[in-house]
Protein backbone atom coordinates (compact mmCIF):
# COMPACT_ATOMS: atom_id res chain seq x y z
CA UNK A 1 0.00 0.00 0.00
CA UNK A 2 1.58 3.51 -0.81
CA UNK A 3 1.43 6.02 1.83
CA UNK A 4 -1.42 7.46 0.85
CA UNK A 5 -3.48 4.88 1.15
CA UNK A 6 -2.39 3.98 4.22
CA UNK A 7 -3.07 7.42 5.33
CA UNK A 8 -6.88 7.33 4.47
CA UNK A 9 -7.11 3.62 5.59
CA UNK A 10 -5.37 4.62 9.40
CA UNK A 11 -7.77 8.22 9.07
CA UNK A 12 -11.38 6.42 8.57
CA UNK A 13 -10.17 3.72 10.80
CA UNK A 14 -9.20 6.15 13.58
CA UNK A 15 -12.26 8.09 13.06
CA UNK A 16 -14.56 5.28 12.82
CA UNK A 17 -13.09 3.89 16.28
CA UNK A 18 -14.86 5.81 18.96
CA UNK A 19 -18.52 4.90 17.24
CA UNK A 20 -17.44 1.05 16.61
CA UNK A 21 -16.43 1.46 20.43
CA UNK A 22 -19.68 2.86 22.02
CA UNK A 23 -21.90 0.69 19.81
CA UNK A 24 -20.75 -1.97 21.28
CA UNK A 25 -21.12 -1.23 24.98
CA UNK A 26 -24.36 0.91 23.97
CA UNK A 27 -27.36 -1.02 26.76
CA UNK A 28 -29.43 -2.73 25.01
CA UNK A 29 -33.16 -1.39 24.41
CA UNK A 30 -35.61 -2.93 27.19
CA UNK A 31 -39.20 -4.13 26.71
CA UNK A 32 -41.79 -4.60 29.78
CA UNK A 33 -44.72 -6.79 28.00
CA UNK A 34 -47.94 -6.37 29.77
CA UNK A 35 -50.81 -9.05 29.55
CA UNK A 36 -53.70 -9.63 31.54
CA UNK A 37 -52.21 -10.81 34.67
CA UNK A 38 -51.36 -6.78 34.57
CA UNK A 39 -55.13 -5.82 34.07
CA UNK A 40 -55.54 -5.66 30.14
CA UNK A 41 -58.73 -6.89 29.47
CA UNK A 42 -57.89 -9.50 26.54
CA UNK A 43 -54.70 -10.84 25.34
CA UNK A 44 -55.03 -10.28 21.46
CA UNK A 45 -54.50 -6.35 21.19
CA UNK A 46 -55.49 -5.19 17.95
CA UNK A 47 -54.92 -1.31 17.41
CA UNK A 48 -52.56 0.54 19.97
CA UNK A 49 -52.33 4.67 20.06
CA UNK A 50 -51.09 7.32 22.38
CA UNK A 51 -53.38 10.21 22.95
CA UNK A 52 -51.94 14.04 23.80
CA UNK A 53 -51.85 13.48 27.30
CA UNK A 54 -49.19 10.73 26.90
CA UNK A 55 -51.90 7.59 27.85
CA UNK A 56 -51.86 4.71 25.78
CA UNK A 57 -54.81 3.16 24.64
CA UNK A 58 -55.15 -0.56 23.62
CA UNK A 59 -57.69 -2.31 21.87
CA UNK A 60 -58.65 -5.57 22.02
CA UNK A 61 -61.67 -8.51 21.88
CA UNK A 62 -62.62 -7.33 25.13
CA UNK A 63 -63.02 -3.65 25.29
CA UNK A 64 -60.37 -0.04 25.22
CA UNK A 65 -58.14 -0.14 27.59
CA UNK A 66 -55.96 2.85 29.08
CA UNK A 67 -52.62 2.68 30.07
CA UNK A 68 -51.15 5.04 32.34
CA UNK A 69 -47.72 3.99 32.90
CA UNK A 70 -48.57 2.16 36.31
CA UNK A 71 -51.78 0.41 35.29
CA UNK A 72 -54.63 -0.54 33.33
CA UNK A 73 -58.22 0.15 32.75
CA UNK A 74 -60.58 -1.16 30.70
CA UNK A 75 -63.84 0.50 29.14
CA UNK A 76 -66.71 -2.09 27.93
CA UNK A 77 -69.85 -2.42 26.22
CA UNK A 78 -72.78 -2.46 28.91
CA UNK A 79 -76.18 -3.31 27.08
CA UNK A 80 -78.08 -1.24 29.57
CA UNK A 81 -75.73 1.99 29.18
CA UNK A 82 -75.75 4.03 25.28
CA UNK A 83 -72.72 5.78 26.80
CA UNK A 84 -70.38 3.15 26.87
CA UNK A 85 -68.88 1.60 23.50
CA UNK A 86 -71.12 -0.27 21.00
CA UNK A 87 -68.91 -3.32 21.25
CA UNK A 88 -66.09 -4.46 22.86
CA UNK A 89 -64.44 -5.84 19.87
CA UNK A 90 -62.04 -3.39 18.98
CA UNK A 91 -60.37 -3.30 15.89
CA UNK A 92 -58.97 0.23 15.03
CA UNK A 93 -58.35 3.48 17.11
CA UNK A 94 -57.83 7.26 16.03
CA UNK A 95 -56.63 9.74 18.21
CA UNK A 96 -58.14 13.42 16.89
CA UNK A 97 -56.40 16.64 17.80
CA UNK A 98 -59.83 17.80 20.31
CA UNK A 99 -59.05 14.90 22.44
CA UNK A 100 -61.63 12.22 21.40
CA UNK A 101 -60.38 8.73 20.59
CA UNK A 102 -62.13 7.14 17.55
CA UNK A 103 -62.70 3.25 18.16
CA UNK A 104 -63.78 0.93 15.04
CA UNK A 105 -65.56 -1.88 16.27
CA UNK A 106 -65.98 -5.36 14.71
CA UNK A 107 -70.19 -5.37 14.87
CA UNK A 108 -71.30 -1.93 16.26
CA UNK A 109 -69.48 0.74 13.99
CA UNK A 110 -67.84 3.43 15.03
CA UNK A 111 -67.66 5.42 18.43
CA UNK A 112 -66.20 8.31 19.75
CA UNK A 113 -64.97 8.41 23.46
CA UNK A 114 -64.74 11.11 25.12
CA UNK A 115 -61.57 10.20 27.72
CA UNK A 116 -62.71 13.16 29.90
CA UNK A 117 -66.37 11.94 30.67
CA UNK A 118 -65.40 8.19 30.31
CA UNK A 119 -68.37 8.32 27.81
CA UNK A 120 -68.29 6.77 24.14
CA UNK A 121 -70.69 8.32 21.49
CA UNK A 122 -72.06 5.62 18.99
CA UNK A 123 -72.00 5.74 15.21
CA UNK A 124 -73.82 2.41 14.18
CA UNK A 125 -72.52 1.17 10.43
CA UNK A 126 -75.92 2.24 8.96
CA UNK A 127 -75.91 5.51 9.90
CA UNK A 128 -72.50 6.05 8.94
CA UNK A 129 -73.64 7.56 5.07
CA UNK A 130 -70.59 7.00 2.84
CA UNK A 131 -68.26 5.51 5.56
CA UNK A 132 -68.47 1.82 5.86
CA UNK A 133 -66.47 -0.83 7.18
CA UNK A 134 -63.99 -2.74 4.66
CA UNK A 135 -62.76 -6.15 4.52
CA UNK A 136 -59.91 -5.87 6.66
CA UNK A 137 -62.49 -4.51 9.51
CA UNK A 138 -60.66 -0.67 8.61
CA UNK A 139 -63.60 2.24 8.27
CA UNK A 140 -62.72 3.92 4.99
CA UNK A 141 -64.74 6.50 2.85
CA UNK A 142 -66.99 4.43 -0.04
CA UNK A 143 -65.77 5.27 -3.74
CA UNK A 144 -68.69 5.30 -6.42
CA UNK A 145 -69.22 2.28 -7.64
CA UNK A 146 -68.04 0.01 -4.64
CA UNK A 147 -70.63 -1.27 -2.14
Amino acid sequence: MSLPVRAIVAASLLGAGPSLVAAQFAPAPSFTVYGMQDGLSQGTVEALIQDTQGFLWAGTHDGLNRFDGLSFRAFKHERSDSTTLGDDFVRSLYADETGFIWVGTDRAGLNRFDPLREQAQRFPLDELGPWRRDTDADLTRSRPGRT
